[in-house]
């Protein structure tokens, strides 16, 4: 979880958002890593199809590496 495509939410709100999405997973027995594997992006509205590309090649080139 690491695109967050809503201008008016604080960087803080989402990243415990998916803080806490990560420890329900996690409860529930999915092996998940606690660390994103890129950073929380932001975009404009009418910027969301660039930015998930983005955020896909950014996630694929840094696991490609793993």
């Amino acid at each position: 979880m690491n695109g967050i495509f809503q201008r008016s939410v604080q960087e803080s709100t989402a990243q415990g958002f998916c803080q806490e999405l990560v420890q329900m997973c996690q409860i529930s027995g999915i092996e998940f890593d606690r660390d994103p594997v890129i950073p929380i992006y932001s975009a404009r509205p009418d910027q969301v199809n660039k930015a998930l590309k983005y955020v896909y090649h950014a996630a694929a080139n840094k696991l490609e590496g793993k």
